[in-house]
């Protein structure tokens, strides 16, 4: 029998943060074509020394970074509004889009699924993130061509949650109470503290 292991990429959302004081998201909105997620964390696990010896075993998860790679949908014009508003881009009257030098960017919540062999799966939750302008990724065309792809480097930070909780990533699993709603808004509390 095979195991049920993680195979797949799927679900790709973004919600803007419009007040990270009071922890306000707007609603995710799915973008289409996702084709690789990477992150990687920035943690910190050194001890502090008194007397000769450990007195604090510290560990300090600072968020850490990464890339979307999504097919070009810039084509799409509410993604790109959103891709543009959120990294850095100024959309012009006639729809251009012009990298700003020094442009303020809006943070976001990144929410996407992996899937598993039994079609259940984690759905994963990046709290407060930064994206950076897409790489531009084109070839000529062939006789087997190569849709172009998109790849946004993202950086991530710690948040405080309502309870007064920082974290900086969620995971849920299928059968979870937060599973099947995952899409519909940023999960922001915590129902119960691990003993």
């Amino acid at each position: 029998m095979a195991r049920d292991q993680f195979i797949g990429v799927k679900n790709f959302h973004l919600a803007e943060l419009t007040d990270e004081e009071n922890l306000t998201y707007g609603t995710p909105v799915a973008i289409a074509g996702l084709v690789q997620m990477q992150a990687s964390r920035a943690t910190n696990n050194e001890p502090s020394y008194a007397d000769d010896e450990v007195w604090i075993e510290e560990e300090s998860d600072t968020g850490g970074e990464g890339t979307i790679s999504i097919r070009d949908i810039l084509s799409n014009q509410d993604a790109r509004e959103l891709i543009a508003r959120l990294s850095g881009y100024l959309v012009t009257a006639e729809g251009d889009l012009l990298a700003i030098v020094g442009a303020s960017r809006n943070p976001c919540a990144i929410l996407c699924e992996r899937s598993a062999h039994s079609g259940h799966g984690q759905r994963k939750l990046w709290y407060c993130c930064t994206l950076g302008k897409p790489e531009f990724d084109a070839s000529t065309k062939e006789e087997t061509p190569t849709a172009g792809q998109l790849d946004i480097p993202f950086t991530y930070r710690p948040i405080k949650l309502a309870e007064g909780i920082s974290a900086t990533t969620r995971d849920s699993f299928y059968g979870n109470s937060t599973y099947a709603g995952f899409f519909d808004a940023v999960v922001k509390t915590t129902a119960a503290k691990s003993e």
